[in-house]
């Protein structure tokens, strides 16, 4: 710090002189020494001098105590200061009113010494420049808060500087998150556009569409409209047409109880494919060649004959097993070799001659081995009128058992058309009554 203290006019001078004062004491002992024997103590005492005072200099930072005249004369810093500010000459305070020399009078004071005794200055003095050099060389309170104002400064400066250098990372990287935002956004107008264009074609393909599909609408109420007059046309007005409606009905009753029949088979046929063959059959069409037509006819009628050959031995196992059971029953009697029968009640005789013409009315009720009924006069009236020698053997043998107002109940062998038979493969169960007996 003290090599950018500047020193007034007066410090200088007191530099300068201490410089003389130096080679003088040199010049006044190469005087001295030959011609006066006092000097040989000068000499030893000069060294000493000089030396304390080489010590005492600011640039050697010595650690000897100031002189005593130095510490009774200490000004305090804060007035030191002030003087500093205000006169260059330093005017060290004294406990007495006089007013301190000054450094031009020390001088004088010293020069004065130096005549009379060349050998060493005055101790006093040269405190009062050792204090001067040393207060000059130290800061002021100002020059202290100047000090710390500039570091506080520099560090402030050092912080802006840091949170400059941040900002400018944050800008960067704000940069560069704009320009990816920006090139994004450039992608998505652009494919804002396609998807425009893409709009635009589509929009005029869908009315496109609705314009076909408007036609369409058109176009499949006039087919609803002329598939409704084919499925369910007009009644015919003429009685003609009338007469050949009814005979196409009848022939319709006779195919839909085919139909009822296979579903009865487990024989599932479509009957919208059925009615679309008869169809083409009446327009006098033909779509499917012989061979064709010969091949699916053959699949059609074995899936008719697995299916009723499957029915066949179901109902013979059951048949079977019903007539087993029948058979076991108490009275059972046989009629041939085709029925077996059991007398519920027997009536009165039929003829007084054995060899009577008289005609029979005979109820007959036949059902299958499972209960359902084929034929009932309770029912239908229908009733069996015959000699009693026109009746199967079988029957005549059960009539004649049974007589007049006699009932029975029968086991009858049939064939597969319901017909009896001596080796008929089915069992139907029969009941009969004879009603009455009328004279020929």
């Amino acid at each position: 710090m003290m090599g950018i203290v500047l020193i007034s006019s007066s410090r200088a001078d007191v530099l300068n002189y201490a410089r003389e004062w130096t080679s003088r004491n040199d010049e006044n002992k190469a005087i001295t020494s030959p011609s006066q024997p006092q000097a040989e103590e000068d000499k030893s005492s000069a060294p000493l001098q000089k030396s304390a005072v080489q010590r005492s200099l600011p640039g050697e930072k010595s650690k000897a105590p100031p002189p005593a005249a130095t510490r009774k004369k200490r000004v305090p810093p804060a007035v030191a200061a002030d003087k500093r500010m205000t006169s260059p000459a330093i005017t060290p305070s004294k406990p007495t009113d006089k007013q301190a020399p000054t450094v031009a009078e020390d001088r004088d004071k010293l020069v004065a010494g130096a005549s009379k005794n060349p050998s060493l200055p005055d101790p006093q003095i040269l405190g009062r420049w050792f204090k001067a050099l040393r207060q000059h060389a130290s800061l002021s309170p100002a020059e202290i808060d100047l000090r710390e104002n500039f570091q506080l400064s520099r560090n402030e400066v050092e912080r802006l500087k840091a949170q400059l250098a941040l900002r400018h990372r944050e800008v960067q990287q704000q940069f560069v998150a704009l320009q990816a935002a920006s090139e994004q956004l450039a992608a998505a107008m652009e494919n804002n556009g396609k998807q425009q264009q893409e709009l635009q074609v589509l929009t005029v393909r869908a009315n496109q569409l609705e314009e076909k599909n408007a036609q369409w609408q058109v176009v499949t109420r006039k087919l609803q409209s002329s598939l409704k007059q084919a499925q369910h046309p007009a009644l015919p007005a003429t009685d003609d047409e009338l007469a050949d409606f009814a005979a196409g009905m009848a022939m319709g009753f006779d195919i839909l109880g085919v139909l009822e029949q296979r579903n009865e088979q487990d024989v599932h046929v479509d009957k919208a494919a059925f009615l679309a063959g008869i169809s083409e059959t009446i327009r006098g069409e033909r779509r499917l060649s012989q061979e064709e037509f010969e091949r699916h006819l053959n699949r059609a009628n074995q899936r008719v004959e697995v299916a009723m050959h499957k029915i066949k031995q179901q109902k013979e196992a059951r048949d079977n097993a019903w007539l087993e059971k029948f058979r076991q029953e108490e009275g059972i009697q046989t009629a041939g070799e085709q029925a077996w029968y059991k007398v519920i009640h027997a009536g009165e005789p039929l003829f007084e001659d054995e060899h009577s013409e008289a005609a029979l009315t005979i109820s007959v009720n036949r059902r299958l081995s499972d209960g359902t009924v084929i034929a009932d006069t309770d029912l239908t009236g229908l009733v069996l009128q015959e000699k009693l020698s026109d009746l199967p053997e079988w029957l005549q043998i059960v009539v004649k058992d049974i007589r007049l107002h006699g009932e029975a109940e029968l086991a009858v062998k049939v064939d597969e058309y319901g017909d009896p038979r001596k080796y008929g493969n089915y069992i139907e169960h029969w009941r009969i009554r004879v009603i009455e007996l009328h004279a020929m």
